[in-house]
């Protein structure tokens, strides 16, 4: 409980600060909101909803009765907290083992039969799990599970392990149990006996998951060189942790690629999501496996290519995706049985993800039992929000709802300036693009970055916003150096740009094991070298990732030596080195057409423009991103106009009073040089 009272008080004082804007006309649809009781309270995201909102459901935002933004708590991916209550290893009160024929010219079955006793320890209401170590590298075994009586408790079930088809399963879910024993046969035609070792394990969730399932529509089916290819539709807001085949097939083995599909201005893209291998055998062991996990989709389309080789296609095949719902958790006062709380307003695309600052308030996937899983628990508990029927929200505009923001303004001096590159900006629904910065307008600009300007062919300025972290980009570093001095390897790396600001380094090492010591040193723009990390590159020796991150804190470098201690091993083999860099967005407001950006100007102030007044409802509205052409000098640049740059009386004066004290000092020197050189002053020495 002290847990919710504090992110009550969060929530509470996030509500009282918010700025008052009015966003309600960038969504499209709505629905009412209500609650039991006054407090925090969830909302599990339904499909209908999802299906029109963007995957990371930045279009959508709840407000109260009186028009007023309320801010949310959103997890996107509900955690699922397990804490271990009890594993017991126990030892079989009685093994027996046989092999028998059923058939005369049949294969030979080997049965084991063991007897085990039920631990005592499992709470009151939860079940245990039976879990079979076993050392055989490959097996399939049918088990059966029956009591003290022989009354059934597992009926055709089975523990695996294929590798040539990445599946595994070696633990039996039992029913609840009494103490006692249960006994267990374990039997299969291969030849020779499984012998496993048996643990009980009984777990707690703490979170249950809610796991729904969607058919996902079919666009077209096709089949060629041996293979079922199917395009499917994916709703921008259902992003699938994986996707559930069913097929009316008995028996197959099918290897399966699954693709993300996306389509833009620039052409079409297709990243791999995922794969993995569809089988079932209906035989004296069943097997199957359904269910191929995915990495988060972008694209609009999904495409599958299902290895059928000569074998026909898999009949009445349908895909579904199994997702977990979001969920939010908020804060409205309840106004009583059957008036709604709050209005949750969704879709159109047009907002961005707000920044509610309580992102930080959630647990981590996979924790243990502590007290950010004991915050999960309680915020399970809080009481469900129901949501009326979904209507078109009358407050909705479709013009652009940055209109009042999209004039130029003063004329900017691009003589100033050394560099440029050309944007266009091709869609602006709303009134704004983003436009992104790399590691070379990096290298050019003030740390501050204020010395940025956006003009149009007349040289106006347009405003805009920057966020100096927006996003992370990877760029390619070239090993330039290799020495070996005793058993350390220093190599020198060459870096897209100087300085260049980085905060994380990836190195891919072909090597298949390797445990060794390293020291990352950086190079500043002094030429001073400070260590950036120390640590340990290690690869298992099983381990299938070859690729290791360093991470550092945040640091401007010119070069950079990764040293590493080989001991008496030959050195490490690097395949690819990349480096990562926090790099900016600008957040343009103007209309589509071609601007310049111009930049590199370390004598220019920061500018000033009124939307930053309003920043939150800036950023709270969605931007398509601006086509930016390459980085150039400035052909307008001109190094003598900033001594006469307008609007900087204080530099003219100063250029001013050291020119006229340049004069008097060479006036003054001139006259003592003729003092000294004059005939009478000669003699005199």
């Amino acid at each position: 409980m002290k847990q919710l009272m504090l992110l009550g008080s969060v929530f509470a004082s996030v509500t009282s600060s918010a700025t008052d804007l009015d966003l309600k006309q960038l969504f499209p649809k709505e629905a009412d909101l209500f609650v039991a009781n006054s407090g925090l309270t969830r909302l599990d995201v339904p499909v209908e909803i999802l299906e029109q909102c963007r995957a990371d459901l930045s279009d959508l935002r709840i407000f109260d009765t009186e028009g007023n933004e309320v801010p949310f708590l959103l997890d996107l991916h509900p955690l699922v907290a397990a804490a271990l209550v009890t594993t017991a290893e126990v030892t079989p009160l009685r093994a027996d083992q046989e092999k028998f024929q059923r058939d005369k010219d049949g294969p030979e079955t080997w049965r084991e039969r063991y007897t085990l006793p039920v631990p005592e320890g499992a709470p009151a209401g939860q079940a245990w799990e039976l879990l079979l170590d076993a050392r055989a590298s490959q097996f399939v075994r049918r088990v059966e599970v029956t009591d003290a009586k022989e009354s059934a408790l597992v009926k055709d079930g089975s523990v695996f392990r294929l590798p040539a088809m990445r599946a595994e399963r070696t633990r039996i879910a039992l029913p609840l149990l009494k103490t006692g024993s249960i006994n267990v046969v374990i039997s299969g035609q291969e030849h020779f006996y499984l012998e496993p070792r048996f643990r009980f394990q009984s777990s707690r969730r703490l979170v249950e998951e809610r796991q729904i399932v969607v058919a996902l529509p079919e666009i077209s089916r096709s089949r060629a060189g041996g293979k079922t290819n199917l395009e499917l539709q994916r709703p921008p807001g259902i992003v699938p942790r994986a996707l559930r085949f069913q097929t009316s097939s008995h028996v197959f083995n099918r290897a399966v690629d699954i693709y993300d599909w996306r389509s833009s201005s620039a052409g079409n893209s297709t990243d791999r999501l995922g794969s993995g291998t569809l089988f079932r055998i209906a035989g004296a062991v069943p097997l199957e496996n359904l269910d191929i996990p995915l990495a988060s989709a972008h694209g609009d389309r999904l495409r599958l290519e299902i290895s059928d080789g000569d074998s026909p296609e898999l009949a009445s095949l349908q895909v579904s995706a199994t997702l977990t719902p979001p969920t939010l958790i908020f804060d409205l006062a309840s106004k009583g049985p059957g008036t709604p709380a709050g209005v949750l307003r969704f879709g159109g695309a047009r907002a961005g993800r707000p920044h509610y600052d309580l992102a930080n308030l959630l647990p981590a996937n996979g924790i243990a039992f502590d007290a950010k899983a004991e915050l999960a628990a309680s915020l399970s508990s809080l009481g469900s929000a129901i949501l009326g029927a979904v209507r078109d929200n009358s407050s909705y505009r479709a013009d652009p709802a940055l209109a009042f923001a999209m004039r130029p303004g003063v004329e900017a001096d691009v003589r100033l300036y050394n560099h440029r590159r050309r944007i266009t900006v091709a869609d602006a629904r709303d009134g704004l693009s983003r436009v992104e910065l790399g590691a070379s307008d990096l290298a050019l600009l003030r740390s501050d970055l204020a010395d940025v300007r956006i003009v149009d062919a007349q040289n106006r300025q347009w405003p805009y916003l920057i966020e100096p972290r927006a996003r992370f980009g990877w760029e390619e570093v070239s090993i330039i150096k290799i020495e070996q001095k005793g058993t350390v390897s220093r190599l020198r790396m060459q870096l897209p740009s100087a300085p260049f600001l980085i905060d994380m380094l990836e190195v891919d090492i072909a090597n298949p094991y390797f445990d060794r010591s390293f020291k990352l040193v950086g190079t500043d723009a002094n030429k001073a070298e400070r260590v950036l990390a120390v640590g340990r590159l290690a690869r298992g020796a099983h381990e299938s990732t070859a690729v290791r991150t360093i991470a550092i804190d945040e640091t401007w470098v010119t070069a950079l030596e990764l040293q590493v201690d080989n001991g008496s091993d030959a050195p490490l083999e690097l395949r690819r080195v990349r480096a990562r860099e926090p790099q900016p967005e600008i957040y343009l407001v103007a209309k589509p057409g071609e601007y310049s950006l111009v930049l590199g100007n370390s004598d220019e102030m920061a500018p000033s423009y009124e939307i930053n007044r309003v920043r939150p409802l800036i950023l709270s509205v969605s931007g398509a991103t601006a086509t930016v052409g390459p980085l150039q000098p400035n052909p307008q640049f001109q190094r003598s106009a900033r001594l006469t740059a307008s609007g900087t009386p204080e530099r003219l004066a100063l250029w001013g009073t050291l020119g006229l004290s340049v004069l008097v000092l060479s006036f003054l020197t001139f006259r003592m040089a003729r003092r000294e050189n004059a005939p009478g002053n000669s003699q005199s020495r």
